[in-house]
């Protein structure tokens, strides 16, 4: 599955936990889903690897109960291990994700891109079997789509305020839209919800 959007921090944010910034899950439970119940997350935190960054800092990483880092007192934690730049506050990022748990071993990978930029920084490249001292084995029973999406779910432990916008999602990545010469920044959004059907989202 691919994502992709803007995301912008305001100007004093605080991101110092680790905040479920995609939370699906493959039963009907919603939210919290149970440990048997999730394949995969994205979080965002302001910290790398425990060690914090600059005030108003986010990084991104990813977690699976089937991930194995074995060069990692937590395996299943999936960080930044292409570059390690952080979200500065007060800027708009476009962000574009990549999870693939649909065959024997699972993918993530991630991109982001500061507005005004034109190439993408590729931040996160995860591919059991391929990356070093990694495998991600996806049980075949596991292998299917996610019937329940939330966005975001825990985001409580600190003061934030995280803007979202032309968010995208797709089954492949020629279906993602290049919207940049048309987004214009803007902090007048409106704080919405929608639903989504995600059965096939994998």
């Amino acid at each position: 599955m691919w994502f992709q959007f803007w995301s912008y921090g305001t100007v004093g944010s605080l991101y110092t936990g680790g905040q479920k910034f995609f939370y699906p899950c493959w039963t009907d439970y919603g939210y919290p889903c149970p440990a048997d119940s999730y394949h995969w997350l994205l979080l965002m935190q302001g910290s790398f690897q425990g060690t914090p960054g600059p005030d108003g800092a986010r990084y991104f990483y990813g977690r699976s109960p089937w991930a194995n880092n074995s060069a990692s007192p937590d395996p299943e934690i999936l960080y930044q291990n292409v570059n390690s730049m952080y979200l500065a506050e007060g800027v708009w990022y476009q962000i574009r994700v990549h999870f693939d748990l649909s065959g024997a071993q699972g993918t993530f990978e991630m991109w982001v891109r500061a507005y005004g930029e034109t190439n993408w920084t590729k931040v996160t490249e995860w591919i059991g079997g391929v990356t070093p001292d990694f495998t991600w084995p996806i049980p075949l029973e596991h292998r299917n789509g996610q019937r329940v999406f939330s966005m975001p779910t825990t985001v409580d432990d600190v003061d934030s305020t995280t803007y979202m916008d032309d968010f995208i999602m797709a089954t492949s990545v020629d279906d993602l839209v290049d919207n940049t010469s048309r987004f214009s920044p803007s902090l007048n959004l409106r704080r919405v919800s929608f639903p989504i059907n995600t059965e096939e989202l994998n």
